[in-house]
């Protein structure tokens, strides 16, 4: 009797977490990513429409704490801006050089609220979910949205300057959890 007591007091115990309870899930990769399309002299511009099925011109890659890793698919440079912020750094993609390796340069109306930015993730960012509620062997979406008429981004290459339309997306990929109840907020 005492040990099958024992045996349901150490499973109960050592169980991940309790029904309903909170986990922290430690972010452990931030991948952004940025669609643009040059939309110079059309009328009318979706940019749903016009992005759609279009595979990303620049990806970002950081782990929290650590600066991102920017690249495009034909090994092209992108040019970043950084900003301290109070726990980690707001970058902002100045602009990158396209296939011909002509660098494209990034304009705003409202200066730098430009949607080519994001800020990276402090070493301790974690989300606060329900215990085995989130996948951890899996992407995230997170944040995706679009250029409006207000602020039509432009870019310039050489001494032309072009209208464009841009996508956003963020997307993070979670660790382990660990049980809010535990008193460890995480290795992280």
């Amino acid at each position: 009797m005492k040990h099958t007591i024992l045996v349901a007091a150490v499973a109960v115990l050592c169980a991940p977490a309790l029904a309903g309870e909170q986990c922290y899930y430690p972010v452990e990769k931030h991948r952004i990513s940025f669609w643009v399309k040059d939309v110079e002299g059309l009328s009318e511009v979706d940019p749903k429409r016009i992005l759609e099925g279009m595979d990303p011109q620049i990806t970002c890659d950081s782990s929290p704490g650590s600066d991102p890793i920017c690249t495009t698919p034909w090994g092209g440079r992108v040019y970043l801006h950084q900003e301290k912020e109070e726990k980690s750094y707001r970058y902002y993609v100045r602009g990158f050089n396209d296939k011909g390796g002509n660098r494209l340069e990034f304009t705003w109306s409202l200066g730098m609220t430009s949607p080519m930015q994001f800020v990276s993730f402090a070493r301790d960012e974690r989300a606060t979910a329900q215990c085995n509620s989130l996948s951890t062997a899996k992407w995230h979406s997170y944040i995706t949205s679009y250029t409006d008429e207000s602020d039509r981004p432009r870019y310039t290459k050489g001494s032309t300057t072009r209208a464009v339309v841009i996508k956003k997306s963020e997307d993070v990929y979670f660790g382990a959890p660990v049980p809010a109840s535990s008193g460890d907020r995480g290795n992280f």
